[in-house]
């Protein structure tokens, strides 16, 4: 096999000696590369560990985590390692990590095994004796290149040789794919995307702009054959400065997506990109009129320009387009922008910045009897105005007492609990939602004494209630008792009862008088991962894709009110399935923010003591920092993102070796195949439109990059998924 024109694709990190008590996986800080090794766990009856140094310096090239090295995994005579969802028959590059620290091995000899590949010797050299190699305590590394079988699968067999007095062994080991380098990018292509970079600051990518192939900048999309540049992705990137004109050379883009950044200036001529598709510059700071070559993009199907300086008059084609269903248009949030169709109806433009005309006689008349009414109308209102707002001053200053509803807490509560944390201010608050303070025993009446149990959760046991206004609730006792922490349960009940959103589940009352009470609305469906992987699946009750998709879009909605509809943000820190509740329209909730996780950033920016979050769920970047930001929750909604579209929770077992792995890395290696039914949940049956799950894997990818300032902000996430939902529900049945 000649390696000249190949280059190397890791696949995955394996970590074998972990016992059933221990971590998932290992990364930063254990591993100062950066590497996210995958525990595979075992008995601890098969295992053996030291707490001795292992000498490194035996392989200095690797630098694998020594903590990784000092509990290896102990087979009896034979063993094996699987690794599947290969490519078929595709070459890879095996590396195999020992560290003999069995004190018992004291000489050569004593542990001397053999390594199959799919029942072919792959020590055709020799057996390998560790110790012989080595020494005690200091890593070994074996290396080999291996070719996957026909079903894409690669099966280890580690077996000992008769004489062998102890068993095979093994601590870790790494996975590569061999991958086919094809030609330099050319050079007028390379030239263009380094004024690009120059323009938009990004200096820090260097090297061919796209090889390895699929390795390449990780914001351009370059063609099969390496001659063009098919796609700029550059969403969310925090970029500065203008949009490049050098653009307007790559005449092989079909899609432009430069959204959410910095940019300023005018959109330049990009009148040479006939075959671009997609054009989306919304979210920044441009100004200017908008060009009317675009209209002449006769393979332009969606363009986006909302939220910008934009002024003028938009270009009637442009529009003419849209209406005809040829051309998905979005330009509002833009106040200067004139509709060429109804120009009277602009807001101000440059043509209505003239000098005013002279009026008539009859107009000035006219004129001053519409000032007079206004005046007198604007009078009355301010008058009217200020009762209500004291009437408002009046009963939010009013004493709290049992059994009464308020909108938020009494002043009287609020000063008591003496919050450090700024106070919460979320919009809207619609003004016929209350929270309604509940005796004890009011509590008792309305769940039976407790009998009916719905489930426990972080808070406590959850029970289901009757309310005397008829409503179901969804009753969370508090295993503390009323005085423990009280202070803090009513800074939360304060920040809950200004939460108000159709995508968050409502908080309807508390009590805190012998017990800590919180009183939800019942959610009759159960959650997200009750459909996905519990009672209601194994019912062969399965979730049809678009009714998923709408879920997500729910809880995009939820978690963006929460990150950019409260001031200070809330940050959830425990996005999961669990947590998305279904109520009997199956419109989705976001449920457990705010219950005694202090998770608001305040204005002491102190950091928490702990990682809070669900394991496979959490972000590894919040591990090793626990640096508190919203891109922590959206790190765990790209896991859900990859839950929903598989069906698989976020770490399990894969087949048929049994190792323990997370969605994310199971996940990774399958998209470049292109084959949407190896990630799809096989229970959709086909029943989905390819191009709409295409698109919430690319979100989920995006979500979950690293490091974090790549991941876009869950507002946009949100609209992605609303292009996903709009594919959707554009193909008929019939298309499936």
């Amino acid at each position: 096999m000649n390696g000249t024109n190949r280059f190397l694709v890791c696949l995955g990190h394996s970590s074998y000696g972990v016992p059933q008590s221990g971590p998932s996986y290992i990364s930063y800080p254990d591993d100062t590369l950066d590497r996210y090794w995958i525990s595979h766990k075992a008995p601890d009856s098969s295992l053996n560990s030291t707490q001795k140094t292992i000498n490194m310096s035996t392989d200095s090239i690797d630098q694998i985590p020594e903590k990784i090295l000092q509990t290896t995994f102990t087979g009896f005579r034979s063993f094996i390692s699987s690794w599947v969802g290969l490519e078929a028959n595709a070459f890879h590059y095996v590396q195999f990590y020992f560290a003999e620290i069995e004190p018992l091995v004291n000489t050569t000899g004593m542990r001397v095994f053999n390594i199959f590949a799919n029942g072919d010797l792959l020590s055709t050299e020799g057996s390998i004796d560790v110790f012989a190699r080595v020494g005690a305590n200091a890593v070994y590394s074996y290396r080999k290149p291996v070719t996957s079988n026909a079903t894409g699968a690669i099966v280890f067999t580690f077996t000992s040789l008769a004489n062998s007095t102890f068993p095979p062994f093994l601590a870790a080991a790494e996975l590569f794919e061999f991958r086919q380098i094809n030609a330099l990018t050319p050079a007028p292509i390379v030239t263009t995307v380094e004024a690009i970079k120059t323009t938009l600051g990004l200096g820090r990518y260097t090297g061919d702009p796209c090889l390895p192939v699929g390795y390449g900048y990780d914001w351009l999309n370059c063609s099969s054959d390496n001659t063009g540049i098919t796609a700029i992705s550059l969403s969310n990137y925090q970029t500065n400065g203008s949009i490049p004109a050098e653009l307007n050379d790559l005449t092989t883009l079909t899609e432009v997506r430069m959204n959410g950044n910095n940019l300023k200036g005018e959109i330049p001529d990009l009148s040479a990109l006939q075959v671009l598709e997609t054009l989306d510059l919304s979210n920044n700071n441009l100004r200017g009129s908008i060009p009317s070559y675009l209209s002449t993009l006769r393979n332009l199907k969606a363009l986006y320009l909302q939220n910008n300086n934009l002024s003028g008059v938009i270009p009637s084609a442009l529009l003419q387009r849209s209406q005809a269903s040829l051309l998905t248009f979005k330009f509002s949030g833009n106040p200067s922008l004139c509709d060429s169709i109804n120009i009277t109806e602009c807001s101000p433009s440059q043509s209505s910045l003239q000098a005013p005309q002279p009026l008539s006689s009859k107009s000035r008349s006219s004129t001053g009897i519409i000032v007079g009414i206004s005046a007198a109308g604007v009078l009355l209102l301010g008058i009217a105005i200020g009762f209500i707002a004291y009437f408002i001053y009046k009963k939010k200053n009013s004493t709290l007492h049992n059994g009464t509803v308020h909108e938020g807490l009494s002043q009287v509560e609020v000063a008591e609990s003496k919050s450090p944390v700024s106070p919460i201010v979320c919009k809207p608050i619609p003004a016929e939602q209350h929270v309604r303070r509940f005796s004890y025993r009011e509590i008792e009446i309305a769940t039976n004494n407790f009998n009916t149990r719905l489930g426990q959760g972080g808070f406590g046991p959850v029970y289901k209630g009757w309310l005397d206004d008829g409503r179901v609730a969804a009753i969370k006792v508090s295993s503390k008792v009323s005085n423990q922490g009280s202070k803090e349960f009513l800074n939360e009940i304060d920040l809950l009862s200004r939460l108000h959103h159709k995508s968050l589940v409502r908080l309807l009352g508390y009590s805190n008088e012998e017990k800590q009470v919180l009183v939800y609305e019942f959610m009759s469906e159960g959650s997200l991962f009750e459909h996905l992987h519990g009672p209601y699946f194994e019912h062969n009750s399965v979730l049809p894709w678009i009714t998923r998709l709408r879920i997500i879009l729910n809880a995009a909605e939820g978690l963006s009110y929460l990150h950019e509809g409260c001031s200070p943000q809330i940050i959830h820190r425990d996005i999961k399935s669990s947590n998305i509740l279904l109520n009997a329209q199956m419109e989705a909730k976001i449920s457990d923010f705010g219950i005694s996780r202090n998770q608001l950033i305040s204005g002491t920016g102190s950091l928490p003591t702990a990682v809070m979050g669900t394991p496979g769920y959490v972000d590894p970047e919040y591990i090793g920092s626990l640096k508190m930001t919203e891109q922590i929750d959206v790190y765990s909604f790209g896991v859900l993102l990859f839950e929903i579209v598989s069906g698989r929770p976020p770490i399990f077992e894969s087949p048929p070796s049994k190792q323990t792995i997370s969605i994310t890395n199971w996940v990774k290696p399958l998209i470049p195949r292109g084959i949407i039914d190896d990630i799809v949940d096989p229970s959709l049956q086909g029943q989905y439109n390819v191009e709409s799950v295409w698109k919430v894997v690319e979100v989920a990818l995006m979500c979950v990059e690293m490091p974090s300032f790549k991941r876009p902000r869950i507002s946009q996430v949100y609209r992605d998924l609303k292009e996903a939902m709009e594919i959707e529900t554009s193909k008929s049945q019939d298309s499936y």
